[in-house]
């Protein structure tokens, strides 16, 4: 947004050159014009003329959608000049999820054409938006979140604070809910940039920041590719409010050594503002360093010759300060003509007034007082007003002009009214400010907090309980839980021991089912009947059909069916269901066991080990081994 970029522009202009005016910086262990030639050599080998030249080429600088592919176009009696959209590229862009490659485009839509739309075709933008979303079947979200955003994006103009504020915010949530952080966080930043930018709620722009900056915490700037131009815009904003502690590291995470989008500012701004703090901190090293670093930038950025002619006329308020004249005032020619091309006036009587103040040390009182004039001119031409800031640094370079004129009474009047500026200076944005602005915040947020505690709180208690009844259940479930988990695991691996051992179990088992006898010892021949049984079942398996029976054994061992069923009984302590059904059991464990990974087919599964049902084999299965086939597998 041009009219916001201007807005920081003009706060960089009052701190920029306007620091000198009372504010010595710290001198340099080597003598202050050696250092000053030292740094003119510097500057001069980056050959600034010639850089600035390049840096104002629009045919290399300027971005903007092309006339020919454009479906639709706005003109801006501002700029004077058309601007286009490619909706169906637009569209394509952002349904197919937008990415590092693509934010140049996306920007040059929005700062161009978007830009210069009225907000009720804007309106009508985001409606065919979500039309077009139709058109992208799987995708068609991404297109709904872009109108959302687009539909509160610059919705301010006219309208009341508290309304478009509201709308934002509402639109921030309903992305949040959706998981749609690429949108909501662009629709935060925009309200972030509205509100600190204008001034319009600070409270607001404060709140929006510490949520940007925990929600970009760790984002990757490729998939987020505004993450550093948060960084700064933020820091921008603790910075004008001296709250430094929280604003250079904001700003030191907006700087990259890489060459940045085309409109991805954020690197040199931060720079700028950097080197800015270090000249404030008596670092003149560190701080004409960052400036340098401006003009070394790989960057190609829309209005990069802006950012040079910034930077150069911080590097020439450093080579006035330490006595080289001359060339300060040919580094400031060389910036004028920039900033007086881009219609910004403040920074011009920044300008104005560094080469005043060269003139000073040169002795040259009538040129000093033109210069001052003229930036007092510049003043009046952009705000109609003179700030503290420029105040500070024209009114004693006049009031030293007409006291060596004889102009007494005009110099004592250019005096008090420099008293009345360093008292406005101190009050500026100054530390109590923040506090000011961090207690009103505050005490919105506790207002509302009073309101929803007053209308609430008998259903929070409420909600308190049942939470409370809920973790005392969910802790007796899951200890009923582990227990019986526990106990199944451990009746499971003592089953998995019975079903591996092919001994003949001897009066060991007693069914508690069957009906209590007094269990005669077994003969020689009952043990030897049940013995040649086990062999049969072990190595036959003749247990898996299910047709088996006391006949059909007693037929095989050519004995009587009584004589089969006695041996049986004698020997184990079970009857002849109970002894075959454990052999089908034993090797259904078996299965189970091995299979505990894989899906099992009960039905299959009974049939196969020789049971005539499902219902028989569950039935006959827990009884034996105390759990249902499922549960066994499940824990096995």
């Amino acid at each position: 947004m041009r009219l916001i970029i201007k807005t920081r522009l003009r706060h960089a202009a009052t701190l920029l050159i306007a620091i000198c005016g009372g504010i010595l910086s710290a001198q340099p262990a080597e003598p202050p014009e050696a250092y000053g030639r030292r740094l003119y050599h510097r500057i001069m080998q980056l050959n600034p003329d010639s850089l600035l030249r390049v840096h104002t080429n629009a045919s290399v600088y300027e971005r903007s959608i092309d006339p020919e592919n454009g479906c639709d176009s706005v003109y801006s009696k501002e700029q004077k000049k058309w601007y286009y959209i490619d909706r169906n590229q637009f569209y394509g862009i952002i349904a197919a999820g937008p990415s590092y490659s693509t934010w140049d485009y996306i920007c040059a839509t929005y700062n161009g054409y978007f830009y210069h739309t009225p907000r009720e075709k804007l309106l009508q933008e985001a409606g065919m938006m979500e039309q077009a979303a139709k058109n992208y079947p799987g995708n068609g979200e991404a297109l709904i979140n872009e109108a959302a955003h687009l539909r509160v994006w610059y919705n301010n103009l006219g309208r009341d604070s508290t309304v478009w504020i509201a709308e934002k915010q509402a639109a921030i949530k309903v992305l949040e809910r959706k998981g749609a952080t690429w949108w909501a966080l662009r629709t935060k930043w925009n309200l972030f940039s509205l509100t600190a930018g204008f001034g319009t709620s600070y409270p607001v722009a404060f709140s929006t920041a510490e949520e940007l900056i925990r929600d970009i915490e760790g984002l990757d700037r490729k998939q987020y590719p505004f993450v550093g131009a948060l960084y700064a815009d933020i820091g921008t904003l603790y910075y004008q409010f001296r709250d430094y502690e929280t604003a250079i590291p904001l700003l030191e995470k907006a700087t990259r050594e890489e060459p940045g989008l085309y409109f991805d500012r954020s690197n040199l701004r931060a720079r700028n503002t950097l080197g800015i703090y270090h000249r404030s901190m008596g670092n003149r090293k560190c701080s004409d360093n960052y400036f340098l670093s401006i003009l070394q930038s790989p960057d190609t950025i829309y209005s990069r010759a802006v950012h040079d002619a910034i930077a150069l006329a911080n590097l020439a308020h450093s080579l006035g300060v330490s006595g080289v004249c001359h060339e300060a005032i040919a580094l400031y020619e060389l910036c004028l003509p920039i900033m007086i091309r881009e219609d910004d006036y403040s920074f011009c009587s920044g300008i104005a007034a560094g080469m005043a103040e060269c003139y000073v040390s040169l002795g040259d009182w009538e040129k000093a007082k033109q210069w001052a004039d003229a930036s007092l001119a510049y003043v009046r031409e952009n705000i109609h007003y003179v700030n503290p800031h420029r105040a500070r640094q024209i009114y004693p370079i006049l009031a030293k002009y007409h006291q060596t004129k004889g102009n007494i009474s005009t110099a004592g009047k250019y005096i008090d009214s420099l008293s009345l500026a360093h008292a406005d200076y101190r009050n500026e944005f100054d530390a109590m400010q923040l506090m000011r602005t961090k207690q009103e915040l505050l005490a919105e947020r506790n207002h509302a907090q009073q309101t929803k505690l007053h209308t609430q709180q008998a259903g929070i208690i409420v909600l308190v309980v049942f939470a409370l009844i809920a973790v005392l259940v969910s802790i007796l479930i899951y200890y009923l839980y582990y227990k019986k988990k526990a106990a199944y695991r451990e009746l499971v691996e003592k089953n998995k021991r019975w079903a591996d051992s092919d001994r003949l179990e001897q009066n060991n088992r007693n069914n508690s089912e069957e009906n209590p006898q007094i269990i005669h010892q077994p003969t020689e021949k009952d043990i030897e009947i049940t013995a040649r049984i086990h062999k049969m079942m072990l190595e036959e398996n003749i247990y898996r059909s299910s047709d088996i029976s006391l006949d059909t054994l007693a037929h095989q061992l050519k004995v009587t069916r009584e004589t089969v069923s006695r041996a049986i009984n004698r020997t184990t302590g079970k009857n002849f269901s109970r002894f075959l059904n454990e052999y089908r059991v034993k090797e259904a464990v078996r299965i189970l066991s091995a299979a505990r990974n894989h899906t099992v087919n009960f039905d299959q599964l009974a049939e196969e080990v020789g049971f005539n049902s499902r219902i028989t084999f569950h039935r006959a299965f827990k009884q034996i081994t105390g759990l249902p086939p499922a549960e066994f597998k499940n824990n096995g």
